[in-house]
């Protein structure tokens, strides 16, 4: 089970595993980063919205990050995701408004 911060992000700096007998935490970019949603798809993937892009972490991938310098979000602040049926990835940001990332 991962855990996000309640209150829309105020805790900066990562999310918290549960692996059934303890938490760990699991640093999501720098330490002043702010957590704004996460979203666990069918794959078991944890898409993680935030202040410094969107970070996944898989089981085939640690963690990569999508942010405007490697990718075509048009901003790094991002708020939410959502799937669609046809397995694309919806993004809001704040500045950037909506944004269809193509998941492979």
């Amino acid at each position: 089970m991962f855990v996000v911060p309640s209150g829309g992000g105020n805790i900066p700096g990562g999310v918290s595993f549960y692996n059934g007998s303890s938490f760990s935490n699991v640093t999501v970019g720098s330490n002043t980063n702010i957590i704004n949603h996460l979203q666990i798809d069918d794959f078991n993937s944890k898409w993680i919205s935030s202040n410094e892009g969107l970070f996944v972490i898989s089981a085939n991938n640690p963690m990569t990050i999508y942010n405007t310098t490697n990718s075509l979000i048009s901003s790094n602040n991002i708020t939410c995701t959502k799937r669609d049926l046809k397995g694309n990835l919806w993004i809001t940001t704040s500045g950037g408004g909506l944004n269809q990332f193509k998941v492979k």
